[in-house]
């Protein structure tokens, strides 16, 4: 794309006019936008690490101010280098003190790096001195490696997460065992992802790298629920990685904070199939094992309004489809969100990116792989619409979406609780019809 066209962000759904520069140029944090850039640049995301001091120990040349309140970083001067050969003698070269900083969301430029698996970037970033403090600060209750354990619940993200592993694991600050604001090692979400090849990874890695933790990381409480690996997976459904975690020496007869041994957990969702492996692991009297409530495994899936027909019995899987129409991503209520602008109004196009963006949606995951997705909709007929709105606000609404230039950033007030755009009616008729089709 060239960069005087228009380009959006898949995930936040922010969108920006002009020229890279000059988008640079008024940014307040730069070097977020860089790294939470569907692009992977990692020589743009350079130019703006580097700055210039004047004898007065000034920025001469940096364009943003979203400097972290509660970091205590100066300047660090940078060695000789070619690119700075033709610098005049009263400035020096300085790495930028925003390379740590925080925007408005929490996040520092490698923690949005990584959530962009922007590869080039990330290494760019703890090459030049973002590894000692950015991979020890949470962003929203959650270090680095927690990201990228989070990222793994998208398939097509899986070898970056493997790779960003490695890469984060030639720093000394990583630490693999950090718990993240729910509890959480980043071992547990990589589970609850439901990813084994970054489960795998990971375990790998602590067995490396703090070999006396591993069995004290694989049956770690983690969350309120206090589930431990074997329970998530469980919940999960996914039998690959209830055998993988027995096989690294998981406790088949651990409880959660409810009382239930996985055994329970598994009946409880009607996994019949994960309830005879189980049975397997734990030896013969499996089936006379209670939890805190004196339940047996068959009382608990009784209770919970399952039939067991016999040890072999397989539970029917439901399917789930999602209608979304392409015109649904195209209703703006508001002018295009910035970082370090004014607040969005609670409902914005970012509430709908991250549920269905394509790329990084929540209902993109793994744990939603069997679910179905319809993205042709009908249009809804008028006449239906017209018996729930009146005519005369049909007709206004549709003459002023349609009036209205086809830029995000062109946006009307119907009236105090609702903002359009040019495609907002098009895209109600479309969600309309999703519903009587």
């Amino acid at each position: 794309m060239d960069d005087s066209s228009t380009s959006s962000s898949g995930s936040g759904g922010s969108y920006t006019y002009g020229t890279q520069e000059q988008q640079l140029s008024s940014s307040r944090y730069p070097l977020h936008d860089i790294c939470d850039s569907p692009n992977d640049d990692p020589i743009l995301l350079q130019s703006q690490l580097f700055i210039s001091l004047n004898n007065d120990n000034k920025p001469a040349n940096q364009t943003g101010f979203g400097f972290d309140d509660d970091s205590d970083d100066e300047p660090a001067p940078l060695p000789p280098s070619d690119s700075n050969s033709n610098t005049q003698s009263s400035e020096i070269k300085v790495l930028s003190p925003y390379i740590n900083s925080r925007d408005p969301d929490d996040n520092t430029p490698l923690h949005l790096a990584l959530t962009r698996c922007n590869i080039e970037c990330v290494r760019t970033l703890l090459s030049v001195g973002a590894d000692n403090i950015s991979l020890t600060k949470k962003c929203d209750g959650s270090f680095p490696v927690h990201v990228v354990s989070c990222l793994s619940a998208l398939t097509e993200f899986t070898d970056q997460c493997l790779e960003l592993i490695d890469i984060l694991n030639s720093h000394s600050a990583v630490d693999w065992c950090l718990k993240d604001d729910d509890m959480k090692t980043p071992l547990l979400l990589s589970v609850q992802a439901n990813c084994l090849p970054v489960s795998r990874k990971i375990l790998e890695t602590i067995k490396s790298r703090q070999t006396d933790r591993t069995h004290e990381q694989l049956n770690l409480k983690g969350g309120r629920e206090g589930l431990k690996t074997l329970h998530i997976a469980i919940k999960n459904k996914n039998i690959d990685m209830l055998e993988f975690l027995v096989e690294e020496n998981a406790d088949v007869n651990v409880t959660d904070n409810q009382g239930n041994l996985p055994i329970h957990v598994a009946a409880e969702n009607g996994w019949f199939e994960g309830v005879n492996r189980l049975k397997e692991f734990m030896g013969e009297d499996a089936d006379e094992k209670e939890n805190v409530r004196g339940r047996t495994w068959k009382q608990v899936a009784t209770n919970a309004g399952y039939t067991i027909h016999d040890s072999t019995s397989e539970e029917s899987t439901s399917k789930t489809k999602i209608y979304s129409h392409s015109l649904c991503s195209s209703h703006y209520s508001c002018p295009p969100i910035t970082r370090g602008g004014a607040d969005p109004p609670p409902e914005n196009i970012n509430r709908l990116h991250v549920l269905i963006n394509k790329t990084n949606g929540t209902l993109r995951t793994n744990h939603f792989s069997t679910t179905t997705w319809d993205e042709s909709c009908q249009r809804a007929s008028i006449a239906d619409v017209l018996r729930v709105h009146d005519y005369k606000y049909v007709e206004n609404l549709t003459k002023k979406s349609h009036q209205l230039p086809d830029r995000p950033s062109q946006t009307y007030s119907l009236d105090p609780d609702t903002s359009i755009s040019r495609w907002s009616f098009e895209a109600a008729m479309r969600a309309a019809g999703s519903l009587t089709q």
